[in-house]
């Protein structure tokens, strides 16, 4: 009753002169105060500790997704270089592949014009030897899209004098191409219309004395265009490099 009588002030000042005393003459009171108070403490204490190793894992979990963020912007730095890098690496190798295309296509119309006029030599000399024959046999090769192609020289004998009206002559084609398909070929340096009709002549003669078929190809390094539009009307395949006054520079089909 006295306690409840006492205001705030008055009971403060009570507490300050009289819980010492009674700490120290009732050992059981002491008891009760020190349990209350060291259980209070120690779970304030453990509880601040939660609070600072909270955070601790805080701040490193901070500091290791900074890291983190820092090592994946480099490796995307570093990802960006390589596509670029291979992005100019494919740009370089498709020019070069361009290059080599060009090149290529450059050096197979060179061979092709090199074939030509070496077929074109060799029908103004004799008309023999092995150079000559691989070419036209490359030559054929290419046109038919055939390969590997045999080729030889063919040589018939007009035994009634069919062809120029002197019997047993001895017809000659410059080049029996074969191997599945089978081209009998006449070789000129200038194709003119007159060659175009000898050379039709000893077909229509082959045609009656060969049991296989075959097709006719004029191989010349240029032609007169009348002698291309008789050979197509005889249906005679011409492989030239150019019409004469065409200026054309690679082996034409005509």
């Amino acid at each position: 009753m006295v306690v409840a009588a006492m205001d705030r002030d008055q009971f403060i000042e009570w507490l300050r002169t009289e819980f010492p005393r009674l700490l120290q003459q009732d050992p059981r009171f002491f008891a009760e105060v020190t349990g209350i108070l060291v259980q209070a403490l120690g779970s304030r204490a453990e509880f601040n500790r939660l609070l600072e190793e909270i955070r601790r894992l805080r701040e490193d979990s901070e500091r290791r997704f900074e890291a983190m963020e820092r090592r994946f912007e480099a490796a995307d730095r570093r990802f960006e270089s390589i596509e670029r890098t291979l992005e100019e690496h494919s740009r370089a190798l498709r020019a070069h592949g361009e290059i080599l295309a060009r090149h290529t296509d450059m050096l197979m119309d060179h061979a092709r014009v090199l074939r030509a006029l070496l077929i074109g030599f060799g029908s103004l000399g004799a008309r023999v030897g092995r150079g000559m024959e691989e070419a036209v046999r490359a030559t054929v090769e290419e046109f038919a899209g055939l390969g590997p192609l045999k080729a030889e020289r063919l040589v018939l004998t007009d035994a009634e004098g069919e062809v120029f009206g002197i019997r047993g002559q001895a017809i000659e084609f410059d080049s029996y191409v074969h191997d599945g398909r089978r081209f009998l070929v006449e070789v000129k340096a200038f194709a003119e219309p007159e060659d175009v009709g000898k050379f039709f002549r000893k077909l229509q003669f082959a045609q009656r004395h060969l049991s296989q078929a075959f097709e006719a190809l004029m191989i010349a390094p240029y032609a007169r265009r009348n002698a291309l539009q008789l050979a197509r009307d005889l249906g005679i395949r011409v492989l030239t490099l150019g019409v004469e006054g065409s200026g054309r520079a690679r082996m034409d089909k005509a």
